[in-house]
C-alpha cells in the first residue's frame, strides 16, 4: 500500500474516532445536565412550595427515630425482642447484648431494628397526608414497607421479612437516617417526584454500645467485671449483679442527651466460687491479742465480702481478724468468702485458747 492509502485510512479512522468521542460527550454531558436540571428542579421544589411538605415528612420520620433510640436505649438495643432475647425484672425487660456464649447486640444489630421501626411507624405519623390535602395532591409510588392491611398486633416477626426503606448509620455523637420514600407531588401547579429523605439525629448511643461491647469482651472472655472501663467515660455506670448467671448494666448519660439511659443484660452462668485460703487450725492465748488475715483464690476477680458465723471471732471486709479471747477452750469457726455474684466457700477454722503469760503475740498465715 501506498503512502497516500495509508494516510487516507488513518485519515477515516480519526474521524470515525473523533464522531464516536462526540458522541459520547454529548450522551454523558446530556446525561450529566440532565441530572443536575432534575437535583436543581428537586431543590427548588423542596426549598419553594414543597417546603411544608417536605418539613412535615422530616419531622415525622425525626419523632419515629427519637422513639426507636429511646426504646433501644432502654432495651439493650433490642426494639422488637422475642422472650428469649431479655431479662425480665420486677420493673421491666432487659434485652440480652450477650446470651448462650453468644454477643447478641452490636451495632449493625441496632441500625437495622432502628431501620424497621421508623418503617413500620411512619405510616401512623403521615396519615396518608391527610393534613396537607388542601395544599397537595400526593401518591405513594410503589409499596411502602408493606401493605397496612396485613399488620397485626400479634405479628411481632413480620417486619423481619420484609427489606427496610430506612438506612441507618450510628456513628459515635449521631445517628444518620435515610428513607425511600418516593413521591408523586401535584402542587401549586407544579408535579414533582420526592424520593429520598434524610435527617441527621445527635445521640450518644454510638458511645454507649462501644462501652457495652467493651464490657461484653471484658465479662464474657475473662468472666469478669473489669471497673476500669467506665472509669473515665461520660456516663454515670451502675452495675447490679441481679443473679449468680446475670449482671444489668445501667449506663446514664442524662436527660439532656438521646438516649438519657442504655439498660442492658450480660448472661455470663460461668462464675466461679472463691477458695479460701487458710489454716485449718490456729493456737492462741487468753488475754493477748491475735491477729491473722485470710486470703481467697478468686478465679474471677470479683469484689469479696468476707462473714464469720461467730460473733467472738470477727472477720473484717478485707479477711483480717483481730481478737483478744477471753476463755480457754477450743472454738470452730465457719467463715464465709462471698463475691459479687453471690457464688461463695466457706471454712471451718479452729482456734485453740490456751492460758498464756500475757505476751502479745501475731501469727501470720
Amino acid at each position: 500500500m501506498n503512502k497516500r492509502g495509508q494516510v487516507t485510512i488513518f485519515l477515516i479512522v480519526g474521524i470515525i474516532l473523533l464522531f464516536v468521542s462526540a458522541g459520547a460527550y454529548m450522551i454523558i454531558n446530556k446525561v450529566t445536565t440532565g441530572s443536575f436540571l432534575e437535583e436543581e428542579q428537586e431543590s427548588h421544589f423542596k426549598e419553594g412550595v414543597g417546603a411544608p411538605l417536605v418539613s412535615f415528612i422530616e419531622q415525622c420520620i425525626e419523632e419515629r427515630a427519637v422513639q426507636g433510640i429511646e426504646i433501644a436505649g432502654l432495651q439493650g438495643g433490642f426494639i422488637f425482642p422475642t422472650e428469649d432475647d431479655v431479662l425480665l425484672t420486677e420493673e421491666t425487660l432487659i434485652g440480652y447484648v450477650y446470651k448462650d456464649k453468644t454477643q447478641r447486640v452490636d451495632t449493625a444489630f441496632v441500625e437495622d431494628e432502628l431501620g424497621i421501626y421508623v418503617d413500620i411507624m411512619l405510616p401512623e405519623c403521615i396519615q396518608n397526608f391527610s393534613n396537607l390535602t388542601h395544599l397537595y395532591d400526593v401518591t405513594e409510588q410503589g409499596r411502602f414497607i408493606f401493605d397496612r392491611e396485613i399488620v397485626s398486633e400479634d405479628a411481632v416477626e413480620l417486619p423481619f421479612a420484609f427489606h427496610s426503606f430506612t438506612d441507618v448509620k450510628i456513628q459515635e455523637n449521631i445517628v444518620l437516617f435515610t428513607t425511600q420514600y418516593p413521591l408523586e407531588i401535584t402542587g401549586g401547579g407544579e408535579t414533582f417526584t420526592l424520593d429520598t429523605f434524610a435527617i441527621r439525629i445527635p445521640s450518644v448511643l454510638g458511645n454507649a454500645l462501644s462501652l457495652m461491647t467493651m464490657s461484653v469482651d471484658s465479662q464474657a472472655d475473662n468472666n469478669m467485671i473489669d471497673f476500669r472501663l467506665f472509669s473515665k467515660q461520660e456516663p454515670t455506670v451502675t452495675i447490679f449483679p441481679f443473679d449468680t448467671e446475670n449482671t444489668i448494666y445501667n449506663l446514664y448519660y442524662g436527660e439532656e442527651n438521646l438516649p438519657d439511659v442504655f439498660l442492658y443484660a450480660i448472661n455470663n452462668n460461668i462464675n466461679r466460687e472463691p477458695k479460701i485460703i487458710a489454716q485449718d487450725k490456729y493456737f492462741l492465748k487468753v488475754n493477748e491479742i491475735f491477729t491473722t488475715k485470710i486470703t481467697v483464690e478468686e478465679y474471677d476477680a470479683d469484689a469479696i465480702e468476707f462473714v464469720s458465723t461467730d460473733k467472738n471471732f470477727p472477720i473484717q471486709r478485707d479477711g483480717t481478724i483481730t481478737i483478744m479471747p477471753k476463755d480457754v477452750g477450743i472454738f470452730d469457726v465457719q467463715f464465709i468468702a462471698r463475691d459479687a455474684f453471690g457464688g461463695e466457700t466457706r471454712k471451718d477454722i479452729l482456734f485453740v485458747v490456751e492460758r498464756g503469760e500475757g505476751e502479745v503475740l501475731s501469727y501470720a498465715d
